[in-house]
């Protein structure tokens, strides 16, 4: 009867033996158990299924070498337990007192929950010797957190939010004040997407939900597919938005999209058309701005976020 025991970590064996993940380029080429399946652990965990000579999909991830039939979509990534924030600002700064209080900060603007972790937008010099970019904290109420010295910075470094791992370490203040930048974009989360893992046919869906401030003023969120600009919307009197949009290869190393809000009949704007090769490894990134006015007194906060291939040959 075939088996499909995951069991980690993976021992290729000829004759039986444990199986769970491996690369693609770790699986085992001969197998005795003729339905025996694999997850290949580079192309979005995808089950394979051992038919006497060859590993074939199940179901998922289009191997471009095995198969030309289409697939599911894989999840290649996804978060909605740690959010990032951008913005906001504290009029007390962090403390750099050792101690009990030391990394503690009060929000000047309460965010929409209690959030118990979250990654937050620091300028530089907030904390001692610290870049601007995010900052790992914890928080008590929807103003009150601790700051410790985790940082990212997602503009350039594969970034997706999740808990530190290791002894986490206070950050030292040292500034009396701080404000959450503004009139620039500020990448949110990085998701490398394999290399080939579209196909030349394939699709990319990215799906996020954001909070942020109810103003006049534009928050402005922002998308990109290697240098494919492909999505920007502006919000202004609204606590909150919710985006999907979706990527398709005509050729691996060509790209079009809809532009945000014209879908359905009557819509008249083009498609907006990228150059971006496939065949090799894409950053995917989110970007958020502020206006001036709303540095100190606004955010924008990445709830959640799906991204998923639908591959093709």
């Amino acid at each position: 009867m075939p088996r499909t025991n995951f069991v980690t970590p993976f021992y290729p064996s000829a004759t039986g033996g444990p199986r769970g993940s491996c690369a693609w380029a770790e699986r085992p080429t001969s197998f005795n158990n003729v339905g025996d399946t694999l997850k290949i652990s580079d192309r979005g965990n995808a089950e394979h299924s051992w038919n006497g000579s060859a590993w074939v999909l199940l179901t998922g991830y289009v191997n471009p070498i095995d198969s030309t039939a289409r697939y599911s979509p894989v999840i290649l990534a996804q978060g909605n337990a740690i959010p990032v924030i951008l913005g906001n600002g504290s009029t007390g700064g962090i403390s750099g007192t050792a101690g009990a209080t030391l990394g503690a900060f009060t929000l000047d603007v309460a965010l929409p929950v209690v959030y118990p972790a979250a990654w937050l937008f620091l300028p530089a010099g907030a904390v001692v010797g610290g870049a601007a970019g995010f900052y790992y904290c914890t928080f008590s109420s929807t103003t009150v957190g601790i700051c410790y010295t985790n940082y990212i910075s997602p503009d350039t470094t594969a970034f997706e939010p999740s808990t530190p791992t290791g002894t986490l370490t206070k950050a030292t203040g040292a500034a009396a004040t701080w404000v959450g930048t503004h009139s620039a974009d500020i990448a949110l989360v990085n998701i490398t997407v394999p290399a080939g893992m579209m196909g030349a046919s394939g699709k990319l869906r990215v799906s996020y939900t954001l909070s942020m401030t109810n103003s006049s003023n534009a928050k402005l969120v922002k998308s990109s597919f290697g240098a494919f600009a492909f999505l920007s919307s502006s919000t202004t009197t609204s606590l909150g938005q919710w985006v999907q949009r979706e990527i398709a290869n005509i050729t691996a190393a060509k790209q079009l999209t809809a532009p945000l809000g014209t879908m359905g009949p009557g819509a008249s704007a083009a498609l907006i058309r990228g150059t971006v090769d496939t065949a090799a490894a894409v950053a995917l990134k989110v970007f958020g701005q502020l206006h001036t006015t709303d540095a100190g007194a606004g955010y924008i906060i990445l709830e959640s976020y799906t991204v998923e291939v639908l591959s093709g040959a």
